[in-house]
């Protein structure tokens, strides 16, 4: 089976944690971050496959991922809590 990953944040970051995913069998199947431009050139770049949501909760209530990586600035990993 393959871990299909969503990526939260799609900075410069981003890229190395979708490059180890990818080495490791993983499939990035989503993407989103508060800049829809961001999201998409990360798309794009790394990750044409994916498709890119708006919202943390969208992409969280999408049902296509099995874990995610949160890719903001450490002040801003709380932002994107799902409960």
């Amino acid at each position: 089976m393959t871990v299909r990953i969503g990526v939260i944040g799609c900075g410069g970051i981003a890229g190395n944690h979708i490059s180890g995913y990818k080495a490791n069998g993983a499939s990035i199947t989503a993407l989103m971050d508060i800049t829809a431009e961001a999201a998409n050139k990360r798309k794009a770049e790394d990750a044409p496959e994916a498709k890119v949501f708006e919202s943390t909760e969208a992409l969280l209530e999408s049902g296509i991922v099995d874990a995610v990586s949160v890719c903001t600035g450490r002040g801003h990993h709380r932002d994107h809590r799902h409960t």
